[in-house]
């Protein structure tokens, strides 16, 4: 499958820094946002740290993978990840400028008909597929795991606190996905900050567009500008051919 991807980031109007960062691995065909966790020191290293390692993971184990099933896909993967999040949590523990750093990540990694994906955090994956859009992870926030006991959220902080992120601690469970890719899909990898802007039914309409991904994303995140968008705004497309 050949995969034609696209990635922009901007600031918003609030943040003094972007703390988000991003991953274009066209050889590898894996791609990836991280978010550096808002509130905390260091976000900006979090999340640039994240994409590093996490690709570096890839990189390394490339070449190990012809010969693999599906399931050992996954296990290296999920090792890759776990790897990720201990180094992050160490060099917070290194660097007291860094305490507590933390970030949070999403990724698709393409392998033969297969897309493999995790994500930690509110950082979200999308597949545009037959003229629907669909959700192909779920935050890891208390208001979502609110929502799925059918219970209301009491503050505004519950809204934005994460359960799961890079750095946080070494006790997280990751899980890696698998969707069977076909001619014609459109993946949006995106942090929360192009979220606040548009409804899932907004970032239908904008992915039924016949665009080159390159002009695609950059009318959404002018368009989520133009709304006032006030977070780091970071976004991938990849179109599958």
């Amino acid at each position: 499958m050949k995969v034609d991807a696209y990635a922009l980031t901007d600031k918003g109007d609030s943040r003094a820094l972007n703390e988000d960062a991003y991953g274009i691995f066209s050889q590898e065909q894996f791609y990836v946002v991280a978010d550096g966790v808002g509130g905390r020191q260091g976000g900006e290293v979090a999340a640039k740290e994240t994409v590093n390692q996490l690709f570096y993971g890839v990189h390394r184990l490339y070449n190990l993978l012809a010969n693999c099933s599906e399931q050992e896909v996954q296990n290296l993967l999920k090792l890759n990840v776990d790897e990720t999040n201990q180094v992050v949590i160490n060099k917070g523990l290194a660097h007291t400028e860094l305490k507590g750093m933390a970030s949070t990540f999403c990724f698709v990694f393409v392998f033969l008909d297969m897309a493999y994906y995790s994500h930690f955090g509110d950082s979200r994956i999308y597949v545009y597929r037959e003229k629907k859009l669909r959700a192909l992870t779920q935050d890891h926030t208390v208001a979502q795991e609110l929502k799925n006991s059918r219970k209301y959220l009491v503050s505004k902080q519950q809204k934005n606190t994460l359960t799961k992120a890079i750095g946080l601690t070494s006790e997280q469970s990751t899980k890696i996905q698998l969707e069977t890719i076909k001619s014609g899909d459109i993946f949006l990898l995106c942090s929360d900050g192009l979220l606040e802007s548009f409804s899932e039914r907004e970032i239908e309409k904008y992915l039924s567009k016949e665009q080159a991904p390159k002009e695609l994303i950059k009318e959404m995140i002018l368009d989520a500008r133009n709304r006032g968008a006030k977070d780091n705004i970071t976004a991938i497309i990849l179109n599958v051919s």
